[in-house]
């Protein structure tokens, strides 16, 4: 079941995990390269400009070489959707993903879902969440850590509606809905032609 939570084996098939795990063979690369990763959890939205501005600033550090995961992000798109957040080298992106399940009626969930994601569920918020994994070399996790939860809301922005805050990442996610559209079009058009085809 999709519970909406991020799912670290997917994150375990980058090289930078399957270098961990070759204890035994040689000196593991955590060590002789100072790689280690973290894991980011949070229930509290991210502001959309402030974290902006911390995978533009990551993008530009030799420290921080990989960042993937789900994000929360305080739009009113982030409050549908999943937000996934991917940054590679100096590429970052944030980019709609799934919708949470608290967003879909709960007569169209499949069974067993409202049992299997119980521990992630609290009232008035649903499945929403921050889960992101970060990997580096030489990294300082506390300051990792401090950098985002500085991205957070504030307890005042929480009062604030959504739309209120500018979205630095709303051109790419409509790029991306207008190609998921287009894509959409053409599967059905090509699946008309292909009817219409059988039936001469």
């Amino acid at each position: 079941l999709r519970t909406g939570s991020f799912a670290l084996h997917q994150a375990e098939q980058h090289p930078m995990w399957l270098k961990e795990a070759r204890y035994g063979e040689h000196t593991p690369e955590t060590i002789e390269y100072d790689v280690s990763s973290l894991v980011f959890r949070h229930r509290t939205p991210l502001h959309p400009t402030r974290l902006r501005d911390q995978l533009d600033v990551w993008a530009q550090d030799p420290i921080v070489l990989r960042a993937k995961g789900i994000a929360y992000l305080a739009t009113p798109r982030g409050w549908d959707h999943q937000c996934i957040l991917s940054l590679a080298g100096r590429a970052a992106t944030l980019l709609p993903g799934p919708l949470w399940w608290a967003s879909i009626d709960r007569s169209e969930w499949p069974a067993g879902l409202e049992q299997a994601i119980e521990p992630l569920w609290i009232d008035g918020q649903g499945d929403r969440q921050n889960e992101l994994v970060i990997i580096g070399r030489g990294m300082d996790d506390v300051q990792i850590i401090k950098a985002l939860e500085a991205c957070l809301l504030t307890s005042e922005e929480l009062k604030q509606p959504w739309d209120s805050f500018k979205d630095p990442f709303l051109s790419d996610w409509l790029r991306q809905e207008e190609a998921a559209v287009l894509e959409l079009n053409n599967h059905n058009h090509d699946h008309h032609d292909h009817d219409h085809c059988d039936s001469s």
